[in-house]
């Protein structure tokens, strides 16, 4: 807690500013950002240090480094602004005067003054309301940006997961061009021997560009997801990436059933909380709209000496009178 006040320190938005904002982390950064993570669904996770890049490894990259999520995050500080505000009671108020005989029959008199205090006592009533509204709203950003987060983590492990088994598949595939190709080579020298016929050797021509045609289509998608992938990663467009398998326990781990699916669903679906605690943040809201039809009330305390050194010690009260605004433009509003 600051007891100071504070000072202002000009922070204009330049080139490089924006350039720093949205650079990828350093790899030893980054690696500890990830060792660190905290999130209600993303575990954290040891980033591999021969470049390789799991599923899981992507979908906790890509929160942190996405520009996006940067942005967002920042929201949260907003939030806890605005959850400390609701926390500070309104400042008392100090009032002073000097009265000085100047004309008249001054004799006898002397300097008047009046010192006064007033606080405002009505913050006092929905007070609990106004810090619950701003906790929970606090709350629903901040699940919010989690929702976020977690769609951003789920988009990259696919795309990894699609990038992994593309791979796998080209692999594949070149060997079974090459094996076609072979084959199709050697038909068409049995045909030219006389060995076996034209049929056979355009089968197997056309079997070989069969082959190639699935090649280039494979390598034509694992570009496009090589290409999302790394954007995904807020990474340069230039960027090599390997996505390598997960461990063999958590491939080999059974399908869950469909009371699992829901219940995960149910866990995992952080914007229908963010909603919850952004509709009890609206519920203190409204509860407080219609406190504030209770009238201001003002305190306050004064001393006094007149002109006569006669002196005074005086209390006031305040009180609104509720008989054109009360309050109903604003529990409209809150409610609505």
């Amino acid at each position: 807690m600051q007891n100071g006040c504070e000072t202002y320190q000009s922070k204009p938005v330049s080139e490089q500013t924006l350039t720093d904002f949205a650079a990828p982390r350093q790899a030893d950064e980054l690696s500890r950002a990830a060792a660190s993570l905290k999130h209600p669904l993303l575990p954290a996770i040891t980033i591999a240090d021969d470049g390789t890049l799991t599923p899981d490894a992507a979908a906790v990259i890509s929160v942190l480094q996405s520009p996006s999520l940067k942005a967002a995050r920042l929201r949260q500080g907003l939030a806890d602004a605005q959850l400390l505000q609701a926390g500070i009671l309104p400042n008392p108020q100090l009032s002073g005067n000097v009265e000085v005989p100047v004309s008249g029959d001054t004799q006898g008199t002397t300097n008047g003054y009046g010192i006064g205090a007033s606080w405002d006592v009505s913050s006092l009533i929905a007070r609990r309301h106004v810090q619950d509204a701003a906790r929970n709203e606090a709350r629903s950003i901040q699940l919010d940006i989690a929702w976020q987060e977690w769609q951003y983590a789920m988009s990259a492990k696919l795309h990894a997961i699609r990038v992994y088994w593309l791979g796998v598949q080209e692999a594949s595939l070149v060997t079974e061009v090459q094996t076609a190709r072979a084959a199709a080579q050697e038909a068409v020298q049995n045909s030219k021997d006389g060995f076996a016929t034209s049929i056979d050797a355009e089968a197997a021509l056309g079997l070989a560009s069969k082959r190639q045609e699935a090649l280039f289509a494979v390598r034509a998608t694992l570009a496009s997801e090589n290409a999302q992938l790394i954007q995904t990663l807020g990474l340069p467009p230039d960027s090599r990436i390997k996505v390598v398998a997960d461990s063999a326990d958590a491939q080999d781990r059974p399908l869950p059933g469909p009371e699992t699916i829901e219940q995960s669903i149910r866990e995992c679906r952080l914007d229908l909380a963010a909603l919850r605690a952004g509709y009890e943040s609206q519920e203190s809201k409204l509860h407080q709209a219609v406190l504030s039809q209770f009238p201001n009330i003002g305190i306050s305390l004064s001393h006094a000496r007149d002109t006569g050194n006669v002196g005074t010690l005086g209390f006031g009260v305040t009180l609104d009178l509720p008989i054109f605004d009360r309050g109903q433009a604003r529990i409209a509003l809150e409610r609505a």
